[in-house]
């Protein structure tokens, strides 16, 4: 029997996307009848579509253009994500884990974790000016895009370098973060290693030293 978006949506007929969006990674639930979504082509979609964030940025490219790169077709992507809000959003959270091996040397943890994320965003100009307009008007993006921007990582790296109880620390943690974003927005290309040295440098004269 024909079903209308009305009974759909209202979840008071079966066989449909009653269920919702799941809310953690944006997409469709997968329908109760018919073939099982294949792993590996969701997650060649989601290769694709980093791929095409860090190359291009997000106003770039298309949902043709991922299904191209991806070798998928568009009714299998809208089959997993309702919109390309949705798939952008979890290709960032996917291709998000910018975490550090954490050594006993938090001067070298702190160059390192600095140097790759300058690094990244200089090698990729597009990407973070990109995210940051898709930000005002898609909030789904900015979910994403929050969840790994954080300034955890450089707030332990920086508790054993200045303590944890430094008035400040929220504010170092901030700063190489919040220069790297306004740079790649604003300014020109940074220089990782450099850049890296001086962060490491203000640390050092904003902060007291400790014994390390």
């Amino acid at each position: 029997m024909f079903r209308t978006v009305a009974e759909c949506l209202s979840g008071s007929q079966p066989f449909c996307y009653s269920e919702g969006m799941n809310t953690e990674t944006g997409r469709r639930p997968e329908p109760r009848l018919g073939r099982k979504q294949d792993p590996s082509r969701s997650e060649a979609i989601l290769a694709a579509t980093r791929e095409l964030l860090l190359e291009r940025g997000h106003d770039r490219f298309t949902v043709q253009d991922v299904a191209n790169r991806s070798e998928a077709g568009i009714g299998a992507i809208y089959r997993r994500w309702p919109n390309r809000e949705s798939l952008v959003a979890e290709a960032i959270r996917a291709g998000g884990d910018l975490s550090y091996e954490r050594s006993s040397d938090a001067e070298a943890d702190l160059i390192d974790i600095v140097k790759n994320r300058a690094a990244l965003a200089t090698s990729h100009p597009d990407f973070i000016p990109g995210a940051v307009s898709a930000m005002r008007t898609h909030p789904e993006i900015q979910d994403a895009m929050r969840q790994i921007q954080t300034t955890d990582a450089y707030r332990e790296i920086l508790s054993r370098l200045v303590g944890a109880d430094h008035p400040h620390l929220e504010l170092l943690a901030e700063l190489a973060p919040a220069i790297i974003v306004y740079r790649s927005v604003f300014g020109g290309p940074l220089d990782p290693e450099a850049f890296s040295q001086e962060i490491l440098s203000l640390v050092h004269d904003l902060a007291p030293e400790r014994e390390r």
